[in-house]
């Protein structure tokens, strides 16, 4: 089944399928019909984000911190959206990255 998957969603056409490529993201990085490739992975889950898929930037950080976590990290900039809206593991996250500047008018 997973093999089905991986084929299916990575020989598509369309690649600005979100929730698609968000599959794949976890496919890839656990190894799930295919081999594994954490870099494959992350550009899966990044396309999936830039694409404005809400759960895939949800994740986008603290997914590439765990798998990358000495390159620069493309989902710092959805965590003060998040923050804003009211996700405190966002607000934490930015606590942890050091980004003062964007906790200013975030906390209470």
């Amino acid at each position: 089944m997973q093999n089905f998957v991986v084929s299916s969603f990575d020989g598509s056409k369309d690649s600005s399928n979100s929730p698609e490529l968000f599959v794949l993201c976890a496919c890839y990085i656990n190894g799930y019909g295919c081999r594994s490739n954490v870099i494959e992975a992350l550009s899966k889950l990044q396309q999936a984000a830039d694409l404005v898929h809400h759960p895939s930037r949800a994740f986008l950080h603290r997914i590439w911190a765990a798998c990358q976590p000495q390159e620069d990290n493309p989902g710092k900039k959805y965590l003060e959206d998040y923050a804003k809206a009211g996700s405190r593991p966002a607000l934490e996250e930015l606590r942890k990255v050091g980004s003062k500047h964007k906790l200013d008018g975030i906390e209470r």
